[in-house]
């Protein structure tokens, strides 16, 4: 077995994986936005003082 561990790699991105990139980042931005739309009173709750 010959190993070239000084060898340098390029790695090689064609469309198929930077459109599940992009699809990952978008889905992750959605996701985001839904979890802050449902648990906006929940969040505001935290920084509002308690009344008596």
């Amino acid at each position: 077995m010959i190993s070239d561990v000084g060898s340098i790699s390029f790695a090689y991105l064609d469309g198929g994986s930077g459109s599940l990139l992009v699809q990952a980042v978008i889905a992750g931005a959605l996701t985001s936005l839904y979890f802050v739309k449902t648990q906006w009173h929940t969040i505001l709750g935290l920084f509002r003082k308690k009344s008596k």
